[in-house]
């Protein structure tokens, strides 16, 4: 036959209809174009328009194809004459007189639609194929319904699977089945199995048992299992508990089941280190992600050094095993005990002073010695002009020894300043506990500054002043070194009538012995001679008043007071 198009005649008989050629386009059933045995016609393909082509009715039925047959409607149970509302198309699906009979006046078959339940897969996608099933051909009728997905546990916007949605679905009448298929994403996220549905309504020429169908998505990604190191002290006596914690990625979507035991390595069961233990079939339940495994240490004053010991996982279910040995370290406390002294000295007016620290040790050393590096860092002393850097490494105290000393050069000078320190680190010690690693060397100041006001000038500009500005100079009477940016000091000035004292700050600036400072003050009038360049500037009026009085002060707060 045509695949596109044609008529099948059903003749009663067998001679061969003679060649006509069709006489119009509604061809009313029965259809007798040009003989009266013709019992059946259909007109498939095509249109009304077509040269040659008849059919009952006002349309041909529809095209069929490879992969379909035109089925008259209700298994052959509708025939109104009219070809385009009597056919549909669907798979071919060919009866015999051994098939199932159709009983045109028969009850109504009962519907149910299949679970499903897949794994999802770590990636891509994975179909869920869903089979809508009659339990008997319909009787002289085709089965219509609409189906769709629903969310449940699993959704569309977790992307767990692809919405899908029909209508006018069709299980022709002969026919006991049809299939529907879904799209599920994979994924390695660890999580429950979940569901969605796939609800078919709407159904006619059936009576619906089971309109729901479950897809399950079965969770195939296992969190990952890990138990942690512990690391503590031993005590001198009585026991310590190293509480293990054995750890999931992620809640158990199920419940997960392990073995744990402990094992001996450097530290033993039979030197009484620790006590044993061994568990089978622990669990982790579902929801849960975490577990703990006690272990007892026991303490001792055996010096020693740290000893470890092993809580291994193993026989692992519902999860996979990422780390399965935890490391119990059981800390020596009975080491020598390890710290540096603080040194605190004058720093000198020249030359190098030497700051000796001293690191100790509570008991002498045991065997191998005790190693460590040592260095100084900057404090408020600055290396270089402060005092000498200096750093070592791998420094011993030999067995049975206690002392190490450790000398840093600090450097002399004659500038006035605070205390200044600096620090000297011990790190990177084997063989003792560190008490103390970090020892401080105080350099103290020993330079006093003696500073006296040499000069007041109070005429400034005033008529017949020699000078235009006010100024006060300052002379170091002393053999040190003032720089004001360390030490600030300031000049304050209150007339006899004032009560409350003008400030010029002095915070920059460096007054070697034996030398002068002017600071230039305010103006009383253009008269007078320009001041030779001053070292400080300030906005005190002395030529305000007639008499007054001026303090030179060790630092920069305002006087209050008369």
């Amino acid at each position: 036959m045509a695949a596109t198009s044609g008529k099948v005649a059903l003749v009663s008989g067998t001679a061969s209809l003679p060649a006509a050629t069709c006489p119009g386009d509604d061809l009313a059933s029965p259809f007798n174009p040009n003989d009266g045995s013709i019992a059946d016609f259909v007109g498939y393909g095509d249109t009304a328009a077509t040269a040659g082509h008849c059919y009952e009715g006002p349309g041909p039925a529809a095209a069929p194809g490879n992969t379909t047959a035109d089925f008259r409607k209700a298994g052959g149970c509708t025939d109104t004459g009219n070809n385009a509302a009597d056919f549909l198309v669907s798979g071919p699906f060919p009866r015999n007189m051994s098939s199932p009979a159709n009983n045109c006046a028969g009850s109504m078959p009962n519907l149910t639609i299949s679970d499903v339940n897949l794994v999802e897969g770590n990636s891509g996608t994975t179909n869920a194929t869903f089979t809508v099933t009659l339990s008997a051909p319909a009787p002289g009728a085709d089965v219509t319904f609409d189906i769709a997905t629903q969310d449940n546990t699993a959704t569309t916007a977790n992307n767990d699977y692809v919405a899908k949605s029909l209508t006018n679905q069709i299980i022709p009448a002969g026919q006991t089945s049809y299939t529907f298929t879904v799209i599920v994403n994979g994924d390695n996220t660890v999580e429950p199995d979940e569901t969605f549905f796939v609800n078919v309504t709407n159904v006619t020429a059936a009576a619906v048992t089971d309109g729901q169908g479950v897809g399950t998505i079965q969770n195939d990604d296992l969190p990952a299992l890990s138990v942690n190191d512990i690391s503590l002290l031993e005590g001198d006596a009585g026991t310590k508990t190293f509480t293990f914690t054995i750890s999931l990625s992620a809640p158990a979507p199920a419940t997960v089941t392990f073995d744990i035991a402990t094992q001996d390595g450097t530290a033993t069961t039979a030197d009484n280190d620790y006590v044993q233990r061994s568990l089978t079939a622990q669990t982790i339940a579902a929801g849960a992600n975490s577990y703990t495994f006690d272990v007892t240490v026991n303490g001792d004053t055996v010096i020693e050094p740290n000893e470890n010991f092993s809580v291994n996982v193993s026989n692992a279910s519902g999860a996979t095993i990422l780390d399965g040995q935890g490391t119990g370290t059981i800390q020596n406390d009975d080491s020598p005990v390890l710290s540096i002294n603080d040194v605190s000295a004058n720093e000198g007016d020249s030359g190098p002073t030497t700051f000796t620290f001293t690191v100790s040790l509570t008991q002498p050393a045991q065997t191998g010695g005790v190693t460590f590096d040592i260095a100084t860092a900057d404090g408020s002393a600055i290396a270089g002009s402060d005092y000498l850097a200096r750093s070592l490494t791998s420094q011993t105290i030999p067995a049975g020894q206690q002392l190490y000393s450790f000398d840093v050069t600090v450097n002399g000078d004659t500038l006035v300043e605070p205390n200044e320190a600096f620090l000297v680190n011990v790190t990177n010690v084997s063989g003792a506990t560190v008490l103390d690693g970090q020892g401080q060397g105080t350099i103290q100041n020993d330079d006093t500054a003696s500073l006296v006001i040499s000069q007041i000038y109070p005429g400034g500009g005033l008529s017949n002043a020699s000078f235009a500005n006010d100024f006060i100079e300052i002379f170091n009477r002393g053999n040190t070194t003032v720089d004001f940016s360390v030490t600030p000091f300031s000049l304050q000035f209150m007339s006899t009538s004032g009560s409350t004292w003008a400030k010029t700050d002095l915070a920059s600036g460096t007054l070697a012995p034996g030398r002068y400072f002017l600071v230039k003050e305010t103006s009383g009038g253009a008269t007078g001679a320009a001041l030779p360049a001053a070292d400080a500037t300030g906005n005190i009026n002395i030529t305000s008043t007639t008499a007054g009085k001026v303090a030179l002060v060790s630092n920069t707060t305002s006087l209050t007071g008369n």
